[in-house]
């Protein structure tokens, strides 16, 4: 068990943090005697974890289950095989976890690791864009080429397309609505990094911006 005070995590919210801050972790880990594994995580009542791992005949360790609970005092895991990830979350900086994802993607890929990989997951307060998307439910998976993330609120209803592992193809995002509001001038660190911003294609059947109709667009 540990505070992790005085770590820095360059990991995107909520696993991140300072070296100032504290979050309670636990991690506990048990082997058979075959080798094989399951580890446990615990990271307060935010995220809770299981790892099953095999051991191969050359000794090395591979993973056949990661399975991420958001937001439960007392998880109840399924047990799937692959990555799987579920549950409710207050906040999700969805352009950090786009880039982290990318980057995971190639390693993984350099080192041979395929996992299957699915969520479904509701975020309260949903940061892309430079804006607050508000009570968002995002279901999706891994393809064999591409992250398909369907993407459900008032503000927008539609579908995400994420190339795996091409940091320099674009976003495709086929929408039947796209409201955006405008971001007061106050609120600074909710603007957007242009650099920051995937190159995007759009197709959307209602756009707004504000109190601004734009209509369908392609």
């Amino acid at each position: 068990q540990s505070s992790l005070m005085g770590l820095d995590v360059e990991l995107p919210w909520p696993f991140g943090k300072t070296s100032a801050e504290q979050k309670p972790l636990s991690i506990r880990t048990a082997t058979s005697h075959n080798g094989n594994s399951q580890t446990s995580v615990d990271f307060g009542n935010t995220i809770d974890m299981e790892i099953d791992q095999i051991r191969r005949a050359d000794g090395t360790k591979e993973a056949q289950r990661v399975e991420i609970v958001l937001g439960e005092d007392r998880p109840h895991f399924e047990r799937q095989s692959g990555l799987t990830m579920r549950g409710h979350i207050a906040r999700l900086p969805l352009n950090e976890w786009i880039a982290f994802a990318k980057t995971a993607a190639s390693s993984a890929k350099s080192s041979g690791v395929e996992l299957p990989i699915s969520f479904d997951v509701d975020i309260d307060h949903l940061e892309t864009l430079g804006r607050n998307f508000e009570a968002v439910s995002l279901v999706g998976a891994k393809r064999q080429a591409t992250w398909k993330v369907d993407i459900s609120s008032s503000q927008a209803l539609g579908t995400i397309i994420i190339p795996y592992g091409h940091s320099e193809k674009p976003l495709d995002l086929d929408f039947e609505r796209l409201w955006l509001e405008k971001v007061h001038p106050e609120n600074r660190t909710a603007r957007a990094d242009p650099r920051a911003i995937p190159p995007i294609n759009l197709n959307c059947e209602s756009l707004r911006f504000g109190n601004v109709d734009l209509g369908s667009i392609e």
